[in-house]
């Protein structure tokens, strides 16, 4: 016998003493820690108290039917890979079944061999034993997945603020620097006082023209890389603003609007639901074939709410279950934002159909998150 299954400690629940007195003894000869009961309500005691590989179970008990107690340990949380092998003085066909009915592994017909008692039992304790180890590997091995998966999720979360910073900071910097040079050039090329506008060269008003244009496209990035309003103005101002601009540059209209009062956020969140604003409202004009969309902020107590919906071509079923399991087929930016929403404790939820637009909803709560915010530069 292995050294395993000879720790293994056997309880023995039989109402006649000299049988579990011999059944104990057989098994402590094999190498095994036998304890033997005479009643349910002493099976019970001990096993509260102690920890078993395996039960020998008799039947009939004085004070009650061990097909019963089976059924009854089988049902309480610890219990249900427990082994029990019945003994029986029949071993009938109706026994056999109503025994496995009650969950247990084997019968052994009394009187019985003691070499097949030994092996029957030496062999469930075994099977036992390899059944726990293995959903205590496959326990660690889920565990360890599960962590992983969360540190993908916060490292998407931190790549996605950590590139936000950069992007005020660059958006700081053109502003400071480059445009402020542009606007001086353009300043220094202005009419001298007393002269006449029209004296200017063409060259002089063609220097004058492309300074207009670098200045405006310049505004223009810089409100695209970070755009001012989210901080100055609030989440809704930098929507209604994105809103226009990408009504501008597609054939979509939005139609942004905020419902009832919400609460003041901490720049890392307000950072991250434009974000997903801007995800989702880009996605419509590049794939959803849409003419109009509609764009909801609104907020509860500790909660604040986004809906993105429009009347595009929508998205199959076949596409939706992809996105739900975070297939690459199904949309891994979709994923991504899931996980970054569900990371800070909020939920997405995505319904669409082909032919019937798609409307894309997120909740999170307000008053979780530390302002982890994109810094000044």
């Amino acid at each position: 016998m292995n050294r395993d299954l000879a720790r293994s400690r056997l309880l023995v629940v039989d109402d006649d003493p000299l049988l579990v007195r011999l059944v104990c003894h057989q098994l402590a000869d094999a190498g095994m820690q036998p304890c033997g009961v005479g009643s349910g309500r002493e099976a019970r005691a001990r096993l509260a108290v102690e920890r078993f590989e395996l039960i020998l179970l008799d039947v009939q008990l004085p004070d009650e039917n061990g097909y019963e107690l089976c059924r009854d340990l089988k049902s309480q949380p610890g219990y249900g890979d427990l082994p029990v092998i019945f003994m029986t003085a029949h071993g009938t066909e109706s026994e056999v079944l109503r025994g496995f009915d009650a969950g247990g592994v084997d019968f052994v017909v009394k009187p019985f061999d003691a070499r097949v008692l030994l092996a029957r039992v030496s062999t469930h304790a075994t099977l036992a034993r390899l059944s726990r180890r293995l959903h205590e590997d496959l326990d660690a091995r889920t565990e360890s997945l599960h962590l992983a998966h969360r540190r993908m999720r916060e490292m998407d979360a931190a790549l996605c603020l950590a590139e936000e910073r950069e992007r005020r900071c660059l958006a700081d910097q053109l502003h400071d620097s480059t445009i402020q040079q542009l606007v001086l050039a353009r300043i220094l090329l202005d009419p001298a006082p007393g002269t006449v506008p029209g004296d200017a060269s063409p060259r002089t008003e063609r220097l004058r023209e492309l300074l207009d244009l670098s200045l405006s496209q310049l505004r223009t990035l810089v409100f695209e890389l970070s755009p001012p309003v989210l901080y100055q103005g609030g989440l809704f101002a930098a929507v209604q603003w994105l809103g226009g601009e990408l009504s501008g540059r597609w054939s979509v209209r939005f139609d942004c609007r905020q419902e009832g009062e919400l609460s003041v956020l901490p720049d890392d969140l307000k950072v991250t639901l434009f974000q997903a604003a801007r995800e989702l409202m880009t996605n419509v004009c590049k794939h959803a074939q849409a003419t109009r969309a509609e764009v909801r902020i609104s907020g509860a107590p500790g909660t604040a709410h986004l809906t993105v919906r429009d009347d595009g071509i929508g998205i199959d079923q076949a596409r939706l279950a992809g996105q739900a399991a975070g297939r690459r087929g199904g949309g891994f930016g979709l994923f991504s934002l899931r996980s970054r929403i569900e990371l800070i404790g909020g939920r997405l939820i995505l319904q669409a159909s082909p032919g019937g637009g798609t409307a894309v909803s997120l909740w999170v709560p307000v008053n979780q998150l530390a302002d982890a915010a994109p810094r000044p530069c």
